[in-house]
């Protein structure tokens, strides 16, 4: 499936913050797993970006360091039973982290969200100032949601975000709500949607995918009509029959009705065809005519159904 709208699925740091799993590995959780393996089973690649804010990226990779030495100090204490193996105590499991979360990002072809530009100190300030969403007020607190803050604020400067048709932020913090969405527009003229999983996601983009196709037909079709009543098919036909019969001749008006195939709308049409049925010399004859992605005529052929 291929689609013409852009769609942008931005992921927030508790989403992809995974702690199951080995320290060698880079995993960013189900949720993210879903969704790269729905763009990559259906050949979305081109039309369905993955970002992730260098602000959550440097906030995972700090986490699991933390978690790394946390735990490290525990095995630390089993040194010299039987044979067990451990790391040594200098081993710079930060810097080894970072690597493997350079190399996944290159390979997984996913966009860094940059950090918020300095000018937007003032905005920051204000907005925690006015306890505006991200942050959020609780009985203890006033001031909960500065890291959604900062994932906000750079998801406001992304420039990128103009390239899209439709952005999904994957959050299951409650800082990021409807004034969010509401802010979000008055900036930028896509769509936006906050979703807490994968699954609103992916039934969009296939819905997007869905009337994407529908609109491609409609237009295809209407092209097609145009193409087998134009005088540059007629002639062709035409001369085609003039080949093989003698005193057949065809007027535009009085043109037969026309059917045609073609591989999948949402594919390179470079197989077009078109099947023209004719009374001639009193029988029903049809004739194969196929044509390349310009619209531009290959052959006329006779066709007998099997």
């Amino acid at each position: 499936m291929i689609s013409d709208s852009k769609v942008l699925v931005i992921f927030e740091t508790s989403v992809i913050r995974n702690p199951n799993y080995p320290y060698k590995e880079i995993n960013l959780g189900s949720i993210f797993g879903s969704i790269n393996q729905f763009i990559n089973e259906n050949n979305l690649g081109n039309s369905v970006k993955i970002a992730i804010t260098k602000f959550s990226i440097d906030e995972l990779i700090q986490g699991r360091n933390e978690e790394y030495l946390k735990d490290n100090k525990v095995i630390q204490k089993f040194q010299g039973l039987s044979n067990f193996s451990f790391p040594k105590t200098e081993f710079n499991y930060l810097e080894y982290t970072k690597g493997k979360i350079k190399l996944f990002l290159k390979n997984s072809n996913i966009l860094v969200i940059p950090y918020p530009s300095e000018k937007s100190l003032y905005s920051i300030s204000k907005r925690g100032l006015l306890k505006r969403k991200p942050f959020h007020v609780s009985d203890k607190h006033s001031d909960y949601g500065f890291k959604d803050v900062i994932i906000w604020q750079s998801i406001l400067e992304f420039r990128k975000i103009k390239d899209f048709d439709k952005v999904f932020l994957i959050a299951v913090d409650n800082g990021f709500d409807s004034s969010c969405v509401e802010e979000f527009k008055e900036k930028y003229k896509c769509g936006f949607e906050i979703c807490k999983d994968h699954t609103n996601v992916i039934e969009e983009i296939k819905k997007d995918i869905e009337d994407n196709n529908s609109d491609k037909g409609a237009k295809f079709r209407k092209k097609i009509n145009n193409f087998i009543s134009s005088e540059y098919f007629i002639d062709s036909l035409q001369e085609f029959i003039n080949e093989n019969y003698e005193s057949v001749q065809l007027l535009k008006h009085s043109m037969p009705k026309n059917s045609f195939q073609y591989d999948e709308i949402d594919q390179l049409f470079s197989n077009i065809k078109i099947f023209t049925t004719l009374d001639i010399e009193g029988e029903q004859t049809k004739i194969l005519t196929s044509l390349d992605d310009t619209f531009g005529i290959k052959s006329h052929e006779f066709y007998e159904d099997n």
